[in-house]
């Protein structure tokens, strides 16, 4: 079963602990985004912040809030805008075009590097490319544009940025419960599962209060769920349908609403890897 912490099984220890190790949770230009050669992966975290029915690409590095002068550093945002034909659906930059920009992202990592700075986020979709920097040192402005004023392939221009503006960045708990979904549909999907496919979807619930668990189950099994067992401090149940990433967001969403509503934590699901038939 996929899901929760992933393909190797268990059941995890709280929702939001899967959902911080998420390192690469989609795929092409979404894993990219996470290699930073300076920083650990692990810090990294990828994700969609949607506007309507299209989103941005999202990329934070979530290990720079442990760095305590991080407010005091210099910041710089680069941006790169696109043409209508350089891009996929009008939104997300062609592969080609993305190594361009890829390439000169690790050049000026390596610049920047040398005096301790790094990469910061970056927000990639609606034709525009955004990258946040960040560096102790009052000579990163003159780097980055030295670097830029290189980069022959677009215009890149370079502009003063803050630290408010990557905390604007940093995921909500939707957010990071979305991603989380995209990391397990992406690893049925490496699997050979068939999202058109009806399965049995098992889902976790926990908390500390007995009679709010009850209350919950109640309301579950009002809306069609099967419940599978109910503990002192835990529900788990399930519903058998297909997947997809909207449908599973919609329910991530609808499944946490309730849990807050009573006190306790939606932990997440969980889906067998179920192939398309062949007749």
């Amino acid at each position: 079963m996929a899901g929760r912490q992933g393909p190797a099984g268990g059941e995890g220890t709280g929702g939001m602990k899967f959902f911080k190790k998420i390192t690469d949770a989609l795929k092409a230009q979404k894993s990219r985004s996470l290699q930073q050669s300076t920083n650990d992966q692990s810090d990294w975290l990828t994700f969609k912040r949607f506007k309507g029915d299209n989103f941005w690409l999202v990329a934070v590095n979530r290990g720079l809030f442990n760095n305590n002068q991080i407010i005091a550093m210099i910041w710089l945002a680069i941006e790169y805008r696109f043409l209508q034909r350089q891009l996929v659906n009008g939104q997300m930059p062609k592969t080609d075009l993305a190594n361009l920009y890829y390439a000169f992202e690790d050049e000026l990592e390596r610049d920047i590097a040398a005096m301790h700075g790094q990469i910061a986020a970056s927000q990639t979709g609606f034709g525009s490319r955004i990258v946040w920097l960040c560096a102790p040192s009052t000579r990163l402005e003159e780097v980055v544009r030295s670097r830029a004023s290189q980069f022959s392939s677009f215009p890149v221009d370079v502009s003063q940025a803050s630290f408010k503006q990557f905390e604007s960045l940093f995921p909500s708990h939707s957010e990071q419960q979305f991603a989380g979904n995209a990391q397990i549909l992406a690893q049925l999907q490496q699997n050979g599962d068939d999202g058109s496919m009806n399965r049995q979807i098992m889902h976790w619930i926990h908390g500390n209060d007995t009679s709010n668990l009850h209350k919950i189950a109640n309301a579950l099994e009002a809306e069609g769920y099967r419940l599978e067992e109910i503990s002192e401090d835990r529900i788990r149940f399930s519903r058998m349908t297909a997947l997809s990433e909207k449908q599973t967001n919609e329910e991530t969403t609808k499944l946490t609403m309730l849990c807050e509503h009573h006190g306790c934590e939606y932990d997440g699901w969980g889906s067998p890897v179920v192939a398309a038939t062949i007749h």
